[in-house]
């Protein structure tokens, strides 16, 4: 990467066990080359999570989830552990996928407003249309016809002001088969590739300082 100290933190989605979820973060982690932690969204049921999805789209306002509040209180605890909040020189990056995409940013509205500046957040498969959180920079990335995307956005687009990042024509709503591996073998003007200046991403950018830190190595043992 580059001087800035930069912590990644991914929460999953709806029905993932403790072991798919480290998956993802380490198919993730192995994307980006940065070390990424998993906040795992725990799955105690299908009907307590489809329960706890809908809260999380509709009644946020009137009270945050338990699963939240417990997201924003880590948020904050890495800020202290990390001491990103000294100067100018760290930032947190939050990937999140399906319902961790509400729950991301639903945490960030109860986060200060001087923390929001330091986070950067992408969101795969949302599952909401997000109100500004002020400060924080938000990407979207979205599978043209993923059913759970579709379904619940009902044909809304995200906020406008923010870049989205769409596979035209493209099905399917896994982390890591639908999302991770089409950004790993993004080449632009392909009918695989997410449209919409996805080069200017801030997760692609991790993939991309990636490959020039690869080259640079390559070239330094020839």
């Amino acid at each position: 990467m580059n001087s800035k100290k930069i912590k990644v933190v991914y929460i999953n989605g709806i029905r993932t066990d403790k072991e798919e979820a480290e998956a993802g973060r380490k198919a993730l982690e192995d994307l980006l080359g940065h070390p990424v932690e998993l906040f795992h969204n725990e799955t105690r049921s299908t009907l307590f999570d489809l329960i706890e999805s809908f809260w999380n789209r509709r009644l946020y306002k009137l009270m945050p989830a338990g699963i939240t509040k417990r997201f924003r209180k880590r948020i904050i605890n890495i800020f202290e552990e990390e001491k990103l909040y000294y100067g100018e020189n760290g930032r947190l990056h939050i990937v999140a996928h399906s319902q961790g995409t509400a729950i991301a940013m639903n945490a960030l509205r109860m986060i200060p407003p001087f923390l929001r500046g330091m986070i950067d957040v992408s969101l795969f498969a949302p599952v909401n249309v997000h109100e500004d959180v002020g400060g924080t920079y938000v990407e979207y990335f979205a599978n043209q016809f993923d059913k759970v995307v579709t379904t619940l956005l009902q044909g809304r687009e995200p906020d406008s002001g923010r870049p989205v990042f769409i596979r035209y024509a493209q099905r399917g709503h896994d982390f890591i088969e639908d999302y991770l591996k089409p950004l790993e073998r993004h080449v632009p003007g392909s009918p695989d590739a997410f449209l919409g200046g996805v080069a200017y991403s801030k997760i692609r950018k991790f993939i991309v300082d990636k490959e020039i830190r690869e080259l640079v190595d390559r070239k330094e043992e020839e």
